[in-house]
């Protein structure tokens, strides 16, 4: 008989709406989804929930569908961290051996607990612990030292905090809903192993996380993250933009925002065509190509600070996006690029649609956890 499929499920709270998998392993280590529940909320803005009542709604209407999909209950929950609600801490440490030693697991355990973490202990709670190298008397970077033979053994490790508060009131409302057996997970972390190729880690990769109301920055290495920094900028910020400079709502400013093309050099006569029900509303191309990169400037110079800040040895790594906001705009990635004076690459599994990166990278998460 064949081993019984083990059944995951997750939550990923994004910028504008909460989406819960259930799912499994399929074929050649692909993601199956059984059931999908995606509700529209208030979202969150500078580490906070906008509108807990709102959020409890859409909770637990989001659980509800994606049970009723696949006729399973949910005992279990992997629960996505965003961004703004984490800190990365990179912490190193140094042990000396008496003699010339053949190090084993409980060394490389032992000398990670010799970081100091006790500056996050009152505010926050660990959720990933990933060593991103070790050192065997002072030489070349390597994974894992098992097996080598040195007197002197350094590590430098990533660490993953999530906001007690953020924990407290996700507890709160899941345990109202009858949900008890919680796993907290990063999201940005899930994001870089399931869409960058392990070469791709190994070497440090910058990436940018798109949402509708944040862009989270972090830098790549091997499994863990070095730096995490939360942007309050998104593709809402360019509808909001659209909607007050051409005095229009929202559904027709998002109508504008997917209709436009950055990549295509437009001419005096060129026009957006939307309709506003039945009757078609002509808006200058270049003008609202104008207005869409006025922002992306600014989000650009956002990016730039971030990446500025970062230790010189990082400023050149390659830089990838995912998300499906920005990089879904049309010519968006490439004007980005062009702001930042850097190739800007498309971060991609080809087993989830852009609109469900997070949280089917969420559920890769949570399925090779529970291997």
């Amino acid at each position: 008989m064949g081993q019984k499929q083990k059944i995951v499920s997750v939550v990923y709270f994004g910028s504008s709406r909460i989406s819960v998998l259930i799912g499994v392993r399929g074929a050649n280590n692909s993601l199956v989804v059984k059931g999908r529940g995606t509700v529209e909320y208030a979202g969150y803005m500078d580490g906070e929930f906008l509108e807990l009542d709102n959020l409890k709604y859409a909770l637990g209407t989001a659980i509800d569908i994606a049970e009723k999909n696949c006729a399973l209950k949910i005992d279990k929950l992997y629960v996505g961290v965003p961004a703004d609600f984490s800190v990365v801490h990179t912490g190193k440490a140094e042990y000396n051996f008496m003699r010339d030693t053949r190090i084993n697991k409980t060394h490389t355990e032992n000398i990670l607990k010799q970081i100091n973490l006790n500056g996050f202990a009152q505010t926050h709670t660990l959720i990933n612990r990933s060593p991103i190298y070790y050192n065997v008397n002072g030489g070349r970077k390597i994974i894992n030292p098992v097996g080598s033979v040195g007197i002197n053994l350094s590590v430098l490790c990533s660490f993953i905090f999530a906001e007690k508060q953020f924990i407290k009131t996700v507890k709160d409302v899941l345990f109202a809903l009858g949900i008890a057996k919680l796993h907290f997970a990063s999201v940005p972390l899930a994001l870089s192993l399931f869409l960058l190729p392990e070469n791709v880690r190994d070497n440090g990769a910058l990436f940018l996380h798109s949402g509708l109301l944040t862009t989270s920055v972090f830098v790549v290495s091997g499994d863990g993250l070095i730096n995490l920094k939360s942007i309050g900028s998104g593709k809402g910020y360019i509808v909001s933009d659209l909607m007050e400079i051409l005095e229009v709502n929202y559904n027709m400013a998002k109508n504008i925002l997917e209709e436009a093309a950055l990549s295509i050099e437009t001419k005096p006569s060129d026009n957006y065509v939307i309709f506003n029900g039945e009757e078609p509303v002509k808006f200058e191309a270049s003008y609202v190509n104008d207005i869409i990169k006025a922002r992306l400037e600014m989000i650009a110079e956002n990016i730039q600070s971030t990446i500025l800040g970062l230790d010189k040895e990082y400023l050149s790594l390659p830089i990838y996006i995912a998300g499906g906001e920005i990089d879904a705009v049309n010519g968006g990635r490439d004007y980005l690029a062009k702001c930042l004076g850097v190739n800007i690459y498309l971060a991609k599994n080809i087993f989830t649609k852009a609109g469900d990166v997070a949280a089917n990278s969420l559920l890769d998460l949570a399925l090779l956890t529970e291997k």
